[in-house]
């Protein structure tokens, strides 16, 4: 949508929609005055007669009825010298300068109540104003506006490059367009851009003023991946390198959750103090060492072995110290087997050497599992 298309629209006062003054600071060099350099009290009808002219030619026809002029400084500054320079008994003559700071004050219109679509306005309302004035300072009708208000600036010129603009500033735009959690789109993140259910308005509770404040409330739990999705431009993108997970034994990788497979396990992005490593393996070795590492790969891979924990261990043979007996690496389900082996426990091929070099003083039938 055009920001002309979008001005023009916000300013029709539809029922139920929410009033949205916008103001526009900027600020016009006048050349050529007959004023007193440093002079910054004029009188009330001059700023008066000033404000209108700027009304008349900055504020966009379309939003004529809802749009006000405000100067906020005037300034007498010293211009250039317009004689060739200074003989006895001759005048310096110099022309001053006026500088007019001023606002353009127009009252918006939002699309519903909670003014959902409040930053599109304010954004067109700014560049409607700023065409409006480009317009009328191209086409002579600004100057010669300012021209009539006073005979100290009949003779008033502006350059072509002596409008400057300040910030466009809306005091309400806080209050309005507030961040909502996308549920009834299954997105995981939040909007404002209006197309919230009808609940979430009648409750008003679902509501936040900012993304952060939203993404932060209504998914914790995968902050980055909802702050991206809500066009975050300063959430970093997904690594897929892997770091670890203590509550649960392996690594998952720094990648959005929802984009989790078959073989890519995402645990949300990384933060900036976590340790990122390029595979399972570096990772699991690194940080869960005390682990069975091929369990601890397994399950941060999402390979077969973990979802099947038969395919794990070695099938070599080590103390298990409660038994005192030589059990197996490998799953507990199976012959023989004592689970999977620490980091810390010896492994030996045979049965024999286990219990020939480890435990010698018991009976050699009592020293593996039936």
């Amino acid at each position: 949508m055009s920001p002309s298309t979008s001005f023009e629209g916000a300013l029709d006062d539809q029922v139920g929609s929410a009033e949205l003054p916008v103001t526009t600071q900027a600020s016009v060099t006048v050349n050529g005055v007959d004023c007193t350099h440093g002079q910054t009290d004029f009188p009330d009808a001059f700023v008066s007669d000033i404000e209108g002219a700027l009304e008349a030619e900055g504020c966009p026809a379309a939003a004529a009825a809802d749009c006000i002029a405000k100067v906020t400084n005037l300034t007498c500054k010293s211009g250039r010298r317009l004689a060739g320079g200074v003989l006895r008994g001759q005048r310096e003559l110099q022309s001053n300068s006026l500088e007019v700071e001023f606002e353009i004050i127009i009252t918006m219109h939002c699309q519903d109540q909670l003014c959902s679509n409040a930053q599109a306005i304010v954004d067109s309302t700014f560049e409607t104003v700023k065409e409006t004035l480009s317009a009328s300072l191209a086409d002579g009708s600004l100057i010669t506006a300012l021209q009539s208000v006073d005979p100290t600036l009949a003779s008033a010129t502006i350059a072509g490059t002596d409008i400057t603009y300040g910030e466009v500033i809306s005091e309400a735009l806080a209050e309005f367009g507030r961040f909502y959690p996308k549920w009834h789109t299954q997105e995981h993140t939040c909007s404002n851009q209006g197309d919230y259910p009808a609940y979430m308005l009648v409750s008003g509770a679902f509501f936040e003023p900012s993304l952060d404040a939203c993404c932060t409330k209504y998914f914790h739990w995968d902050y980055d991946t909802c702050m991206l999705l809500g066009g975050s431009p300063s959430v970093a993108a997904a690594t897929y390198e892997f770091y670890v997970d203590y509550d649960n034994d392996r690594c998952i990788q720094s990648c959005f959750l929802k984009d989790s497979s078959d073989t890519i396990n995402c645990g949300g992005l990384a933060a900036d103090w976590q340790t990122t490593f390029a595979t399972a393996a570096e990772c699991c070795s690194t940080t869960l060492f005390w682990t069975n590492q091929q369990a601890c790969v397994a399950s941060s891979t999402k390979s077969a072995a973990a979802t099947d924990p038969t395919l794990l261990g070695s099938s070599k043979w080590y103390v298990d110290w409660k038994q005192f007996k030589c059990v197996k690496d490998c799953d507990e389900s199976l012959s023989q087997c004592g689970g999977l082996a620490k980091s810390w426990d010896e492994l030996y091929d045979t049965s024999a050497q286990c219990c020939g070099e480890r435990l010698s003083y018991i009976e050699t039938e009592d020293c593996t599992p039936a």
